[in-house]
């Protein structure tokens, strides 16, 4: 709460301009005093939002598949590891080296967004087999190819998004491979 005070009247044993500035700052308080329930809201709508952080992650080795093309993904926090120091590493990445597990880091489920618009017969804008899984390629040319989750060990980027449900979800991008690589007859 604040309170403000005038120091007219007050002798100022040091200088006039000491005794300015301490009428100045009154003035500042007795300003800040009006605008204290503007000030609480702006506090309080400051921690309500969830700001969206990034941060590199390595996808686990069972994804649940869903009722459509699309999978759920365990998922573990990384940090950048010490190769990141080398100067070969700068501009080649080195299996392993390049980023580290995080002790106690976040891990749980989360969702790839590039499989967000996948259906039970579309993945990708290709037709795909319904009752899946596996989920095949039903296109002429393509039969003999099965769209594929995000393989193990991926290193993507997670973000933590604040649902309007007010549910932290986790969510990455990343392509999906279709196995075998096949091209159109």
């Amino acid at each position: 709460m604040f309170s403000a005070t005038s120091f007219a009247g007050l002798r100022n044993p040091f200088s006039s301009e000491f005794w300015t500035r301490l009428q100045e700052m009154s003035a500042i308080v007795a300003e800040l005093s009006t605008m204290q329930p503007e000030i609480a809201a702006a506090i309080k709508e400051k921690k309500r939002k969830h700001e969206i952080e990034w941060f590199p992650a390595s996808i686990g080795p069972n994804p649940l598949a869903t009722a459509r093309a699309a999978w759920t993904y365990e998922f573990t926090e990384l940090k950048i590891g010490p190769a990141a120091n080398a100067a070969v590493a700068l501009n080649s990445p080195q299996t392993g080296a390049d980023f580290e597990v995080i002790t106690l880091g976040r891990t749980g489920e989360a969702i790839n967004v590039a499989e967000s618009a996948n259906t039970d017969v579309l993945a990708y804008g290709y037709n795909v087999t319904t009752g899946g899984p596996p989920w095949l390629l039903s296109d002429a040319g393509f039969t003999a190819c099965q769209f594929m989750p995000v393989p193990y060990g991926t290193i993507v980027f997670m973000r933590e998004v604040l649902t309007s449900a007010g549910v932290l979800r986790y969510e990455f991008w990343a392509p999906n491979p279709i196995l075998p690589a096949c091209e159109e007859v």
